[in-house]
Parts: C-alpha cells; sequence; structure tokens
C-alpha cells in the first residue's frame, strides 16, 4: 500500500483527454417537463458524417457496440485499448473491461475488473493504470500487465456514492495522479442518492470536506426512502442521511480514507 497526497493549493493539475466521443452524461433523473420524446432506436446507425468538425478533419467509426466505454489509451506500437466501466447510473452493472482493438474489427479481452465502474485509463512503462470506482466496495487505483494481472495500488478509496475514484495519470517521478469524486452533488445526502441507489446501500456514507469546514446549521427535511412508512428525516451538509447538522458544527477533513472532492496523488515503484 502507498501513501497518498493531497495537491497543495496553487498547484495545477492538467490531464488531457482522448475520450470526448466516449464521455456519457450525468444520468438524468428529473421527469419531463414538456420536452419532446423519443424512444431509442433498437440498432443504432453510426453515422460519422453527423459530427461537425473543423475544416481538414474528419471522423472515423472505429469500434462501436462498446459496453459504456470511458476511457481510450495508446501503447508503444500504437495499438488501441478501450475500458468498458461495468456500470451506468440508474444501477445498471455489467463487467468491467480492457480491451484491445484489433486489426479488421476484432477486439481481445486483456483484463476484467470484479468491482465496478472502471472510470479512467493511462499507459506508461509498459503497464496500464485504471480508476476503479468502487460503487460496492470503495475505489482503488490499479495497475495492469499486458498479460492481464491486476495489481491494486491504493485501495478503501471513499468511492460509494455519486461520483467515483478516477481518470488516473502517471506523471514524472513515479507518481500517479487521480480524481476522487464526491459523495453528493450539493454536500447533502438526500433522496436522489436513494434514485442513485447508493444510500439504500450505504446510509452512513457522506461527503469528506479537504478543509475544516464551520456549519450554520442549515437543515433539510425530506422523505425517507429507506423505510416503507411515510416518514420524513433532516439532514445537514457532511452528515449521514437523517442527521442533521448544528449552528458552529466543525467537520474537521479525513485522510484515512482521504478527502473529497481532491485531486491525489500516489507514489509506486516503477518496474
Amino acid at each position: 500500500m502507498q501513501r497518498i497526497r493531497h495537491l497543495r493549493p496553487g498547484r495545477t493539475f492538467i490531464q488531457a483527454l482522448l475520450t470526448s466521443t466516449l464521455l456519457t452524461g450525468c444520468y438524468n433523473l428529473l421527469p419531463s417537463n414538456g420536452g419532446g420524446q423519443a424512444n431509442p432506436p433498437a440498432v443504432r446507425t453510426v453515422r460519422p458524417a453527423d459530427i461537425a468538425v473543423p475544416a481538414g478533419y474528419r471522423v472515423e467509426a472505429v469500434a462501436t457496440g462498446l459496453d459504456f466505454p470511458t476511457a481510450v489509451a495508446f501503447d508503444e506500437q500504437g495499438r488501441v485499448y478501450v475500458l468498458e466501466a461495468g456500470y451506468s447510473y440508474g444501477e445498471v452493472f455489467t463487467v468491467p473491461r480492457l480491451l484491445r482493438l484489433e486489426q479488421g474489427g476484432g477486439r481481445m479481452e486483456i483484463a476484467r475488473g470484479e468491482s465496478s465502474p472502471w472510470n479512467g485509463l493511462d499507459y506508461a512503462n509498459g503497464a496500464f493504470y485504471v480508476g476503479e470506482g468502487g460503487g460496492i466496495g470503495g475505489g482503488r487505483i490499479v495497475k495492469i500487465s499486458p498479460g492481464g494481472q491486476v495489481t491494486p495500488l491504493v485501495q478503501n478509496l471513499p468511492s460509494l456514492g455519486d461520483h467515483h475514484t478516477n481518470s488516473p495519470v502517471v506523471g514524472r517521478g513515479g507518481y500517479v495522479y487521480f480524481g476522487q469524486g464526491t459523495a453528493t452533488n450539493s454536500s447533502v445526502v438526500g433522496t436522489d442518492n436513494a434514485d442513485y441507489g447508493w444510500l439504500k446501500r450505504f446510509p452512513q456514507f457522506d461527503d469528506i470536506p479537504c478543509v475544516d469546514i464551520t456549519l450554520n446549521g442549515r437543515n433539510f427535511q425530506t422523505g425517507n426512502p429507506l423505510t416503507p412508512a411515510a416518514d420524513t428525516v433532516v439532514t445537514g451538509a457532511y452528515q449521514p442521511f437523517g442527521t442533521p447538522s448544528r449552528p458552529g458544527q466543525v467537520v474537521k477533513p479525513s485522510f484515512q480514507p482521504p478527502a473529497s472532492p481532491a485531486v491525489l496523488r500516489l507514489r509506486q515503484r516503477m518496474v
């Protein structure tokens, strides 16, 4: 196990993504407000000409039929690798996989995971680095050999909520940088988190600040999706669901597990 460090304020972290055609948006939990309705086609037709690009560029479909693709990487030979997440918001679970795209449209499975989603992929020094969201058992950063051996570099990250461990990038000096997402969108656990699914699995999970947070005691009353009765609960920021906050209450940061949200780094021995 390796030590994780938070980046100090003022440092910048730039990550180049080559997955613009693979990224998926957040799952929409809101009902329609009068917009147009459409049923998805049974078979998706890929038409590169439908994508607007600047003059001198063209779009070509390299692979189709992937299952929740989230990232792409290249090895020294220029071969293409794609990451399938194994999860989509709305509680859709499949198998996370690392695939190599072969000439002629084939694909080879390099490795598969036991916990999803797999978010983010980098290739460096002859190995793959994958962010394992860990929506069931906590987040991890794993190193995968070309032969498919999966080695955890760090685990038990606070990745049980809306946003997960993701996007590892190998930098200088043997450091691996990655993002750690938040439990919620607002630091207040609510009924939307039950719709996402995780609140019923982890009712004591909430956001972890990076610095001391002094609360003003603002609380929110909602229905209680954890009980069959039509009762209500009151929840404050940085508290488990159904736990109110107090004016002046100070919430301390955590380093084991690390805070969320955060850009983190770990140092691992390069072999």
